[in-house]
């Protein structure tokens, strides 16, 4: 939760919505931007491990138009 710019977490949801991804999944994984922030390489480096392919199993090719 960000309680310093929440409107960023309501638009996260609309973006998920329109592409048809369900948002739980991002409730059950840290993103690591505190870890980032205090210069915690290595663990952002394994949770990077966790949610990149968590995150690619979500996507959906994209067909040229």
């Amino acid at each position: 939760m960000n309680y310093n710019e929440p409107g960023i977490g309501h638009d996260l949801l609309k973006i998920l919505k329109h592409n048809e991804i369900p948002p739980s999944w991002s409730r059950k994984r840290l993103f690591g931007m505190p870890k980032l922030e205090l210069g915690d390489l290595e663990t952002v480096a394994k949770l990077k491990q966790v949610n990149i392919p968590a995150l690619a199993k979500l996507a959906r090719p994209v067909t040229p138009s």
